[in-house]
């Protein structure tokens, strides 16, 4: 059981980390503020952008 919680940690990890790519992206094509805020959050590996500042 352990190991199956570990494996739906470690995919939703993966899914929020590929989100939050895809929308840097989106974000720096159209120079909106946010991609930086997300690549900061990111090289932290912080998994919300809510009080990261």
């Amino acid at each position: 059981m352990s190991l199956i919680c570990q494996e739906l940690s470690l995919e939703s990890f993966v899914q929020w980390l590929s989100l939050f790519k895809y929308l840097a992206k989106q974000w720096k094509e159209f120079g909106d503020p946010r991609y930086e805020l997300t690549m900061a959050a990111l090289h932290k590996n912080q998994k919300v952008l809510t009080g990261f500042l």
